[in-house]
């Protein structure tokens, strides 16, 4: 304003009439001006203000936001039944969640944050002293997975837990490993399996197990192995059953079972076809006496009395023969030549065995 106000001073000439007046008017319009232009400032000043306090109010939402967005960020990492860990294109851990340091049972007061997955591995309390060949090799297998493709990669660790860990590649150069305990997964899956192929009861060995260890003896008695099927039938078994009730009759069939584990052999094959039907395929042989000696021993070993919860039970066993030979390649068969000769064994008394012609 000072220096505007000079200008027009100077064209001011005091000496003529009316300079004083012209002088007056000059320094109304300055200071006039000058009002103006604080005015028009004051507002200016007031909506930067306004602007400011608003942006500043948007910047608190957004970092409140994002607090928030990190803490449910880290409670979902932190519940989750997987262990979380990822790693920057160097190696180095950017973050994991709780259940990593659980699972891996990372050493008291260790920090795994900015380590290598090497180092982190050897304070890993599960997988006890790295030098331990073992676990050394648990360790370098996870450390060795491929990260370009992603990968998966399943271990039995020493406390007993089947572990499956999966890893994949990120933007960055970097990459995540997702650590699963599917150790109850794995039992469940095995549990299955064996409902499948096993007799609830007895745990034996049920039909269609019995089938396929049937069909692999017959194949390898294509290439010159001996080997036999016996089909076994309990004599007097439905008296049991009828008289005491069916409780003790599978008991009974229980007691059977362990006695007929006892004489086979872990290469022969014992299973439960249904009721009191067993077959056993013997493996191996060198010649047919050694078949006749076994069923003597079973027929023997099964006629011996039981006690089933305080009861005195008195069975028999028959049992019919099939020898598998080269010439003989037929799973069915088989089955029907033991079916045969186990019926011509109880028609000639029970007690005793017969071979299929």
């Amino acid at each position: 304003m000072h220096k505007r106000l000079v200008q027009h001073l100077a064209k001011v000439d005091l000496g003529s009439p009316g300079g004083l007046d012209a002088l007056l008017g000059i320094v109304d319009q300055a200071y006039l001006e000058h009002d103006l232009e604080r005015k028009r400032s004051e507002r200016s000043s007031a909506l930067m203000a306004e602007e400011l306090e608003e942006l500043c109010e948007k910047l608190h939402a957004s970092t409140a936001t994002i607090r928030l967005q990190n803490l449910r960020f880290q409670a979902a990492q932190d519940n989750m039944p997987q262990a979380l860990s990822l790693f920057d294109k160097d190696g180095n851990l950017v973050v994991c969640n709780r259940r990593f340091r659980e699972m891996y049972q990372l050493s008291e007061g260790y920090d795994p944050n900015g380590k290598k997955l090497l180092d982190i591995l050897t304070h890993c309390v599960v997988h006890g002293p790295v030098l331990n060949l073992e676990n050394r090799s648990l360790t370098l297998q996870h450390v060795a997975m491929n990260v370009s493709t992603g990968s998966v990669l399943e271990q039995v660790w020493p406390d007993g837990r089947i572990i499956s860990i999966a890893r994949s590649m990120i933007q960055d150069g970097g990459y995540l490993d997702t650590t699963s305990d599917v150790t109850e997964n794995r039992k469940a899956i095995a549990q299955i399996a064996h409902m499948a192929h096993h007799d609830s009861l007895t745990g034996l060995p049920n039909r269609c197990l019995y089938r396929e260890r049937l069909t692999d003896a017959v194949q390898h008695a294509r290439r010159g192995e001996q080997c036999a099927v016996l089909y076994l039938d309990l004599d007097r078994f439905k008296a049991v059953n009828d008289t005491l009730g069916h409780p003790i009759g599978d008991a009974l069939l229980i007691e059977v079972s362990a006695r007929l584990k006892a004489n086979v052999r872990d290469i022969d094959t014992l299973s439960r076809l249904g009721g009191d039907e067993f077959a056993i395929i013997l493996r191996q042989l060198k010649s047919r006496d050694e078949t006749h000696g076994f069923a003597k021993r079973v027929i023997k070993n099964l006629c011996m009395p039981y006690v089933i919860d305080g009861h005195d039970v008195s069975i028999g066993a028959s049992v019919g023969i099939a020898i598998i030979d080269a010439w003989l390649n037929d799973p069915d068969e088989v089955m029907r030549n033991a079916d045969r000769a186990l019926y011509k064994a109880k028609a000639d008394g029970r007690g005793v065995f017969r071979i299929a012609d």
